[in-house]
């Protein structure tokens, strides 16, 4: 569960994952940037999205 005390942790591994899934799908000679944008975009806003989810 995504909570106050590890959403940081989880959005870095978030980000992280749509790094790998960039690189992977470049290599496979798939143009991804219009689905990795949209993965670190959420990634990045995790913990904004829990701020207001929890206020």
């Amino acid at each position: 569960m995504v909570r106050p005390h590890n959403v940081d942790h989880l959005s870095a591994v978030e980000a992280l994952d749509m790094e790998l899934f960039d690189q992977a799908m470049r290599e496979a000679g798939i143009e991804p940037t219009a689905v990795t944008g949209r993965g670190l975009a959420g990634a990045r806003g995790l913990a904004q999205l829990l701020q207001r989810l929890n206020a």
